[in-house]
């Protein structure tokens, strides 16, 4: 899910004024893993616990389409509550008990609206994607929810004013609803996830600081109040983790932001914090800010984003290692690489759709992929298919999900191959779209290539934090393990005949050190007092 970390300070002092902000006030060492189950339209049922290797543990993950969820359990009172985990993020937030669910997307207000149009029911057939319609672009909502109003509802229509409390868009969980008014059945959207309540935690420590915001590409929002607690993760537990409790959202589940420093929602502001990969390493949890994501075949029921470690059964060859690429403001921020080809091995034929690289952002929150408008006509054509406008997608046959063809992406050396029928989406039964969007740019900026997880699941990725590198090879779907802890005693687990410990060691080996690990101490939010902020965004609205 990609963030969108530019809101403007005059935009976020809105939001706080409309809103308010109110908050009541055992591990192995070296690696953590999160197992996930993969909730489809019909659950295959619960994973059991087991013993886990020296060195990892393990952390719960569910896949509903577009999401993989995790469970945590937070505070004193241990309050359950599953988040989306999310590579395109990089805050953890999860929803008060008391949280205020809208049904409306407010970023219009906020400077990030809609920009469809009132009058655009018609079809467009055949029309060919330009340069500035479809997907993600810094600062610009994709048009994901556009296409997924008609194939999947994304549950969060658009409106173009930002309500407060009290407003018909906002559908409150407090259980004191004025006597004879009936609440809506949607009055738990925000909390079916789960939700923590922060006065029967003796442990939650509220800062005050700058309210949290957080705008995501989907349209989606969150708004609240830090605070740090203990955080238990597997049978990990974290202590003094930094998170946001948000008070109101138009989301239904919180987010485990995993990504780096600089999509923090402080960067915003110039401030940064250690999120919840750092503060594993602060805690001896794991002794590398880096983690490994596995998101299994499109049928499993379970997949593992593993901390501090790699599971080196869970993937093929080699392990390409590639530096995350700076964005184009000369910082780190999204988990970026270098893509250098693209091709489409269909009936018998190879066609390169990318022939030269391009920069592309590994994105686990965002279920489709995007490539740059030409790209996608290229394949879309190679493919016969025809290019639907209101759709912002290529209309395909539907006989492509029984295809034998594949996708092949080339990074480094590497080659990562994804089958077709993975990226065909069904409208219905006769009614199919391709699953790569046309990309989008803003004035003389590049398009930005994405992809989500109908690509990434056919791969084993590596995210190391720290390095600023990501390593990346064809996934091998099984059940064995074969876990080597990295910075650290290297602990081996598994099934018998899991043999691939030579490869794809990484680049710093075991007990290599960053050099950016501190880059940004001493550069905390937390120990700001509200006249620094204040005054922080005072400058910035003058600069507005």
């Amino acid at each position: 899910m990609r963030f969108i970390n530019n809101v403007s300070a005059t935009a976020l002092l809105s939001a706080i004024l409309q809103l308010g902000s109110t908050v009541a006030t055992d591990s192995s060492s070296g690696s953590l893993k999160i197992d996930f189950n993969v909730k489809r339209e019909v659950p295959k049922g619960d994973i059991v616990k087991r013993d886990d290797p020296e060195g990892a543990v393990v952390m719960k993950l569910m896949n509903h389409k577009t999401l993989y969820i995790a469970e945590l359990y937070i505070g004193s009172n241990e309050d359950k509550v599953h988040v989306h985990v999310d590579t395109g993020s990089s805050d953890l937030w999860v929803p008060a008990s008391d949280v205020t669910c809208s049904k409306e997307n407010p970023l219009a207000a906020l400077g990030e609206g809609d920009d469809d149009d009132d009058d655009d029911e018609s079809s467009g057939e055949g029309e060919q994607p330009s340069e500035t319609q479809g997907g993600p672009s810094r600062g610009n909502k994709r048009d994901e929810g556009q296409i997924y109003s008609s194939l999947y509802p994304s549950g969060h229509p658009q409106t173009t004013n930002l309500p407060g409390a009290g407003n018909p868009g906002f559908i409150s969980n407090s259980s004191n609803t004025a006597a004879g008014e009936s609440q809506s059945s949607e009055s738990l959207t925000c909390t079916a996830h789960g939700s923590f309540n922060t006065e029967a935690s003796d442990t939650f420590e509220t800062n005050n600081t700058i309210p949290f915001y957080a705008a995501y590409g989907d349209g989606t929002y969150a708004f609240g109040d830090w605070g740090q607690d203990t955080i238990k993760i597997g049978n990990a537990s974290v202590h003094n983790a930094s998170f946001a409790i948000a008070n109101a959202t138009s989301n239904d589940i919180g987010v485990f932001g995993i990504g780096l420093r600089g999509l923090e929602s402080t960067s915003s502001f110039g401030y940064f914090y250690d999120s919840l990969p750092y503060k594993m390493k602060s805690n001896g949890v794991i002794n590398k800010v880096l983690y490994s994501l596995y998101l299994n075949d499109i049928n499993a029921s379970t997949g593992s984003v593993l901390f501090g470690a790699i599971d080196h059964a869970k993937h093929e060859g080699h392990l390409e290692t590639l530096p995350v690429v700076k964005g184009r403001d000369g910082t780190f921020s999204d988990l970026a690489v270098e893509l250098k080809h693209v091709a489409l091995n269909h009936e018998g034929d190879k066609e390169l759709i990318l022939q030269n690289s391009t920069i592309v952002i590994l994105d686990s929150g965002s279920t489709i992929s995007y490539l740059t408008s030409h790209q996608v006509k290229s394949l879309g054509e190679a493919l016969d298919g025809e290019f639907i406008e209101s759709q912002g997608a290529f209309k395909v046959d539907c006989e492509l999900q029984n295809s034998n063809s594949t996708m092949d992406f080339t990074f480094g050396n590497s080659d990562i191959h994804v089958p077709l029928s993975e990226l065909i989406m069904p409208e219905n039964e006769t009614s199919c779209y391709l699953g790569i969007l046309p990309s989008q740019k803003e004035g003389n900026e590049t398009e930005t290539a994405l992809f989500g997880d109908n690509i990434l699941r056919s791969a084993y990725i590596v995210y190391d934090l720290e390095d600023l590198q990501v390593q990346i090879a064809q996934a091998r779907y099984t059940d064995e393990e074969d876990i080597r802890v990295v910075g650290g005693k290297e602990s081996t687990s598994g099934s018998s005949g899991s043999n691939s410990s030579s490869n794809g060691t990484t680049s710093g080996g075991v007990g290599s050190s960053s050099s950016t690990e501190h880059a940004n101490s001493g550069f905390s939010i937390y120990n700001l007092p509200w006249v620094s902020v204040l005054a922080g965004l005072a400058t910035s609205l003058a600069l507005v």
